[in-house]
């Protein structure tokens, strides 16, 4: 494909391995290889820093799509909907059978959980379908974006909705104890809508920069020892460009087709 980034999909297959291979099973481990607990830490700030650069990912990917009008935005969730929901509506049922025949019978909680997902507000009513959390945050966030991205006018109007959108989370994290990782990761899909292409042709030119200015940050907050939620964003604001960074490190010209066709596979495996 012309103009592919192929680090990026790299990136999005290293995301993907961390999150399917490493982080879903670790319940399953044999005890001599489960974490310390500062393994564990460490581990679970990897995991924040994978899923903030997914993110960031998706909205970055979504970033070719100016909504000009009407027939623009219908084009967009049909595309969503073949080539992300289809599959989301049967993950979703799947999980709601297993917790059905675990509970002994639907429950209420049950349906609550299969239909706040389904309808992309699964973080509004904890606690979400377990691995599927994430992905009813990106449908909210795919349902949000022609709004984002819309060619008003006056560009102001999309950071007003933009802000506004964050606000109304920020407001239901206050009063209604939302899971507050629906603020943690929706900056970064909000930056990826916006992010210039040409920027990551500056991490391919300064690669180690980011490494070492991450990895100090995510060491230093290791060591601090605290779990302050604004202290997440100092090291997932590093970590971001850290993760990306070394991908284009590690990367070489042989392995094109190999990521190419992973990264397209990436959400079929997470789900």
């Amino acid at each position: 494909m012309i103009n592919r980034i192929y680090q990026i999909d790299l990136v999005r297959v290293v995301c993907m391995i961390w999150i399917a291979g490493v982080w879903h099973f670790y319940g399953n481990y044999p005890p001599e290889y489960q974490f310390s607990p500062l393994g564990f830490k460490i581990a679970g700030i990897i995991t924040e820093i994978v899923l903030a650069t997914f993110t960031f990912l998706s909205g970055f990917f979504l970033s070719k799509y100016i909504f000009v009008k009407k027939n623009d935005v219908v084009f967009f969730y049909r595309k969503r909907f073949w080539r992300f929901y289809v599959l989301f509506i049967i993950a979703v049922l799947c999980m709601f059978m297993l917790f059905s025949m675990e509970s002994g019978g639907i429950t209420k909680q049950g349906v609550i959980q299969m239909l706040s997902s389904l309808l992309g507000l699964s973080l509004f009513f904890p606690p979400p379908i377990s691995t599927l959390w994430y992905l009813s945050m990106l449908l909210m966030f795919y349902i949000l974006t022609p709004l984002f991205r819309y060619s008003y006018s006056d560009k102001k109007v999309n950071l007003i909705w933009i802000i506004t959108i964050f606000l109304i989370l920020v407001v239901s994290f206050i009063v209604f104890k939302i899971d507050d990782r629906l603020l943690l990761y929706y900056p970064f899909y909000v930056i990826g809508l916006f992010f210039p292409k040409h920027l990551f042709e500056k991490i391919s030119s300064a690669k180690w920069i980011p490494v070492f200015v991450g990895g100090a940050i995510c060491l230093g907050y290791i060591m601090l020892c605290r779990n302050e939620f604004y202290l997440k964003y100092t090291y997932l604001i590093f970590g971001v460009p850290m993760l990306i960074s070394i991908c284009y490190l590690i990367y070489f010209k042989r392995l094109n087709k190999i990521v190419s066709w992973a990264s397209y596979a990436t959400m079929c495996v997470y789900l």
